[in-house]
């Protein structure tokens, strides 16, 4: 891999440093984090050569839009993490697959350069430290439990996740964990991560995960609803299968099951009104269920093809011009 030649990197101030920054898309890296994702970009594969040659120290950024190709200055958050490259795999299609893990949070304080790739001075941010109190507790736990409904009922995690969640006893460190192991939405973790108070953040990661627990209830019953439907359907049409296979073993050439699907077809082929159309259909499936000969399947035979031969959908310019003319009389 060929890195091209940039200026020295120029000291910063004590509190600050100047490093190679990889901007992702879609995804959002927390202190504590390992993250593993593909880079294929020009300027991230340059980034990531000045990374290796100084310390393997790296800001990870989040672009705001995803459908910007070529992020700038003005396309990145102001909070994103320093991270350190643990591994580069590279690829044979051209591509770099990159293991990382978060250190801390740190924010933008200048773009020293954007070509040939992104160099940013950063400024590391400490959390705001806050002694343990029994709201802070409370609302750890309930933030547990939440993860607890959403693992149990929507999705699988592996076991390690599950004590993690348990074992964390600060309300900071809680939310990001949780966070970058739930499937938020990149700006919603993106407001997690740039949510300095400990207690708050923890806070708005429980109100966006009771959110998603409803979405996903929300979901599931959708899901359950169409998966009945398909049962039904598919039951109607293996128990019709039957009947036909019996009919056509009893030699009965003319049954009401067959005729019943045929006056379906012309129904559907129609185009009759909505309330009409349902309204045959619910008689040609009382025709279905009725035995061979029967009076009443006559019945609604003849029925079906009287309704079946009016001039629905159809309309005559003289008729109206005769009805005018009554009227006029």
């Amino acid at each position: 891999m060929v890195i091209e030649k940039v200026d020295p990197v120029q000291l910063a101030p004590e509190d600050t440093q100047i490093l190679p920054t990889l901007v992702l898309r879609g995804l959002v890296i927390f202190p504590g984090m390992m993250l593993q994702f593909d880079v294929g970009r020009r300027k991230s594969i340059l980034a990531l050569g000045k990374s290796m040659e100084e310390g393997q120290l790296i800001f990870l950024v989040t672009q705001k839009d995803l459908s910007v190709d070529d992020p700038g200055s003005k396309d990145i958050y102001s909070v994103g993490v320093v991270a350190r490259i643990r591994q580069i795999v590279r690829r044979t299609d051209d591509g770099i697959r990159l293991f990382t893990e978060g250190l801390y949070r740190a924010k933008v304080c200048a773009v020293k350069t954007e070509n040939p790739f992104l160099l940013t001075e950063v400024e590391k941010i400490e959390d705001k430290k806050r002694n343990s109190t029994p709201n802070s507790e409370a609302l750890i736990r309930y933030t547990q439990s939440l993860f607890q409904d959403y693992i149990q009922n929507y999705t699988h995690v592996a076991p390690d996740i599950v004590m993690g969640v348990v074992q964390k006893k600060d309300c900071g460190e809680l939310a990001d964990y949780i966070a970058m192991n739930v499937s938020l939405d990149y700006d919603k973790k993106q407001e997690i991560l740039e949510e300095l108070h400990p207690y708050r953040r923890l806070k708005k990661l429980s109100a966006m995960l009771k959110s998603e627990l409803r979405i996903l209830s929300i979901e599931s019953k959708i899901s359950e609803k169409a998966k009945d439907q398909i049962d039904e359907n598919q039951r109607d049409y293996y128990l019709r299968e039957q009947m036909k296979a019996i009919a056509d073993e009893l030699g009965e050439v003319d049954n009401p099951l067959q005729e019943a699907d045929q006056l379906r077809d012309r129904v559907k082929k129609a185009g009759l009104p909505q309330e009409q159309e349902e309204k045959l259909l619910k008689e040609c499936d009382r025709l279905a269920r009725m035995p061979e000969g029967s009076h009443e399947g006559s019945v609604i035979i003849t029925y079906v093809e009287t309704c079946l031969s009016l001039p629905w959908n159809k309309s005559s310019k003289k008729t109206i011009l005769t009805c005018k003319r009554l009227a006029a009389s």
